[in-house]
C-alpha cells in the first residue's frame, strides 16, 4: 500500500474522466433523482400569482413650516423618516382586518395575509410598492386595492385629532338644546302672561296710571268744589237768606233760569209789599195776599234749593264712589306695574340667558370650524397618489418551472463534479499505468487488461 504521507498526485483530466466513468451509476442516479425531484415539485406546486401597485407619498409640512418660521425648505431635514412610519401603517393589523372584512374572506387569517403582503420602498424615493401573492389572481388585485383604501382610511383615524372636534360638537349640541329650551320658555312665558311687548306694555300701563291719576285729581277737585258750594248753600239756607247767586246753586241752565225767575218774583213781591205797607196796615187783604205770594215763592225757592242740595249731595257721593273706584284702579295698576316689573325682570333674565347661549353657540361654532380646518390640514399633510393601480395578473410568478429544472441540472452537475474531485483526492488506489510510475518510481513494462468472463 502506498505511504499516506507521500505527496498526492494532482487529478488530471484523464483521471477525472476515469473516476466519472468508474462511478457512473451513482452519478446517473444522483442526477436523475435531483432533476426528477425538482421537475415533479415544480409541476405539482400550485401556481402563485402576484399583483403590485405603486403609490407616492408627498409631504407638504415642509412648505408650511417654511412659511411659518421663514425657513429654507431645502435645508429643513425631518427628524423622523415618515415613510417608514407610513410603511408600518400599511403592514399593521387593523389594515389587514379591514381588508378581510371588506373582501369577506373570513377564512383568511391576518397573519397569512400579512405574510403574503410585501411592502417595498426604493432607496431615496417616496414611492412605495405594495405587492400581494396568492393562488387566486383576481384576489391578489382586490387585496392590493383594498389595502390602499384601508391604509388611507386608517391613517386618517391615526393622524386626525378629532377629540377637540368631538368636544365642540358636543358643546354645540348642548348649547343648541339649551337655546331651544330658553326660547320655548320665553314664548310660553309671554303667552301665559299675555305679554306682547315689554316696552309697549310698560308704556300702556304708565299711560293708564297717568290717566287714572288725572281723573282722580279731577274728581277730587270737583268734589271739593261741590262740597264748598254745598256748605255755602246750607249756611245761607240756615240764615233764610236766598240771595245766593243762581250760578252758585245749580249747574242746570233751565234750573238756573227757573231760580232766577223765582228770585225776581220774590223781589217784586217784596217791593210790592213795601209799597203796600206804606199805604196800608199789615192786616190789609192785599198785603196779606202779597205775603202769601212771598211765602209761596220762598217755598218754591226752598224746594228748588233743597232739590239742588240733594243733587249736589248725590253728585258728591258719586264723586266719592268714583274716587274710590279710581283709587282701586290705581292700586290695581300699581300691582300690575309691580307684576310687570317682575315679569320684565324674569323676561330680561331669559333674554340675557338667550344672548349668552347665542354668544357661546357662535363661539363654539367658530372654534369647531377652526378645529375642522385644523383636522383637514392634519389629514392632508401627506398626499397619497396612486401612480400604478393594481391589475389582475395573467401569468403566475411561482413556481418557475424552467428555471427550477435548469437549476436542478446545474446543481446536480456541480454536485457530481464536487463528489468526483473529493473522491479522487481521497482515492489512493493505483488505477492507471501513470499512477504506478508516479508512486513507485519504476518504469512500467506492460499492462494487462482485465477480461470479464
Amino acid at each position: 500500500m502506498i505511504n499516506q504521507v507521500q505527496q498526492q498526485k494532482p487529478i488530471t483530466l484523464k483521471k477525472f474522466v476515469f473516476l466519472l466513468f468508474k462511478r457512473r451509476l451513482i452519478f446517473i442516479t444522483l442526477f436523475i433523482s435531483i432533476v426528477g425531484a425538482a421537475t415533479i415539485g415544480s409541476l405539482f406546486s400550485p401556481s402563485i400569482y402576484e399583483s403590485t401597485s405603486k403609490i407616492i407619498l408627498e409631504r407638504d409640512i415642509e412648505a408650511e413650516k417654511a412659511m411659518l418660521f421663514r425657513m429654507n425648505v431645502n435645508n429643513y431635514t425631518p427628524q423622523i423618516d415618515y415613510l417608514n412610519a407610513e410603511t408600518e401603517i400599511i403592514k399593521s393589523r387593523p389594515v389587514a382586518e379591514e381588508v378581510i372584512r371588506q373582501l369577506n374572506i373570513p377564512k383568511r387569517t391576518v397573519e397569512s395575509l400579512l405574510l403574503n403582503l410585501q411592502i417595498e420602498r426604493p432607496r431615496n424615493s417616496n414611492v412605495i410598492n405594495i405587492t400581494f401573492q396568492d393562488k387566486n389572481p383576481v384576489l391578489t388585485s382586490q387585496v392590493v386595492d383594498e389595502v390602499i383604501k384601508a391604509f388611507i382610511k386608517y391613517r386618517s383615524q391615526i393622524y386626525s385629532d378629532s377629540i377637540s372636534l368631538q368636544f365642540f360638537d358636543k358643546q354645540l349640541s348642548k348649547a343648541a338644546r339649551r337655546l331651544d329650551s330658553l326660547q320655548l320658555l320665553m314664548a310660553r312665558f309671554k303667552s301665559e302672561e299675555a305679554i306682547i311687548s315689554s316696552s309697549k306694555q310698560g308704556e300702556i300701563l304708565s299711560k293708564k296710571l297717568a290717566d287714572f291719576e288725572n281723573a282722580l285729581t279731577s274728581a277730587k277737585t270737583e268734589r271739593i268744589g261741590r262740597e264748598a258750594k254745598l256748605k255755602i248753600i246750607k249756611s245761607q239756607l240756615n240764615q233764610n237768606n236766598f240771595n245766593i247767586p243762581a250760578t252758585e246753586i245749580s249747574d242746570s241752565p233751565s234750573q238756573k233760569d227757573y231760580l232766577t225767575k223765582l228770585k225776581n218774583q220774590l223781589l217784586e213781591f217784596e217791593m210790592m209789599r213795601e209799597r203796600l205797607l206804606q199805604k196800608y196796615k199789615p192786616g190789609y187783604s192785599e198785603v196779606v195776599e202779597i205775603e202769601n205770594e212771598i211765602q209761596t215763592t220762598r217755598t218754591h225757592i226752598r224746594k228748588e234749593v233743597d232739590q239742588i242740595i240733594n243733587q249736589e249731595e248725590t253728585a258728591i257721593q258719586a264723586l266719592l264712589a268714583e274716587e274710590e273706584t279710581l283709587q282701586n284702579s290705581i292700586q290695581q295698576l300699581y300691582q300690575e306695574i309691580k307684576n310687570h316689573s317682575q315679569q320684565e325682570y324674569k323676561l330680561s333674565e331669559i333674554e340675557r340667558d338667550i344672548e349668552d347661549i347665542q354668544e357661546m353657540y357662535s363661539l363654539f361654532r367658530k372654534q369647531r370650524e377652526e378645529a375642522r380646518i385644523s383636522l383637514a390640514k392634519a389629514e392632508n399633510i401627506i398626499k397619497i397618489r396612486i401612480i400604478e393601480p393594481p391589475f389582475v395578473p395573467k401569468n403566475p410568478v411561482k413556481p418557475k418551472r424552467k428555471l427550477n429544472i435548469l437549476l436542478s441540472i446545474l446543481v446536480s452537475i456541480g454536485l457530481i463534479i464536487l463528489i468526483t474531485f473529493i473522491g479522487g483526492y481521497f482515492d489512493h488506489s493505483l488505477n492507471t499505468a501513470e499512477d504506478v510510475e508516479y508512486y513507485l518510481h519504476l518504469p512500467l513494462l506492460a499492462s494487462i487488461r482485465e477480461i470479464k468472463r
